[in-house]
């Protein structure tokens, strides 16, 4: 279930992310490692997770139509055979560098569409249908990515209380 949708202006952000390019049903199995390296990292340069460093996941090259299509063929073909090019990171100051696979990256500054997603990360696609059906009913310009800040931890909170910040760039 989301939130009341807005257009918000965000400052560029400096990140520590790992780009993947992974299925559907795998994205839980590479999302935890590459957080628990970032931190890692962060750990090192003795930089503690705080409300400034919250983890989130880039997905790239998004064809907003054909994350539109329902049905049967759609469902399987997202689940299955999709592969998603993605960055997951954390914002983190400067004494936190670089090494290894993760590399320094900017989230573009700008304006975006923004809501609040709660709960399972399964259902986040109806988030994302209403966020293209307000920025159709204002006609607003999508750009073919989107960024999800996850602002609790999925291993000690129940999937119903998940909070996913989901914003959408503006072209």
């Amino acid at each position: 279930m989301s939130e009341e949708i807005t257009v918000i202006k965000r400052e560029e952000t400096r990140a520590l992310a790992i780009s993947e390019k992974v299925g559907t049903m795998k994205l839980g199995k590479v999302m935890g490692p590459a957080y628990m390296l970032i931190m890692d990292l962060m750990k090192k340069a003795g930089v503690e997770c705080g409300k400034d460093n919250i983890p989130f996941t880039v997905y790239k090259n998004i064809d907003w139509e054909q994350q539109n299509k329902t049905g049967l063929f759609a469902m399987i073909n997202m689940m299955f055979f999709h592969k998603w090019d993605m960055d997951i990171g954390i914002p983190c100051p400067e004494t936190v560098k670089a090494e290894g696979r993760a590399r320094e990256i900017k989230l573009q500054a700008g304006e975006f569409v923004q809501t609040m997603h709660r709960g399972p990360y399964m259902k986040v696609g109806e988030t994302y249908k209403k966020i293209q059906a307000y920025a159709m009913g204002k006609g607003i310009k999508l750009k073919n990515y989107s960024i999800e800040f996850y602002q609790n931890d999925p291993r000690e909170t129940p999937a119903t209380e998940l909070k996913t910040e989901v914003l959408v760039p503006v072209k």
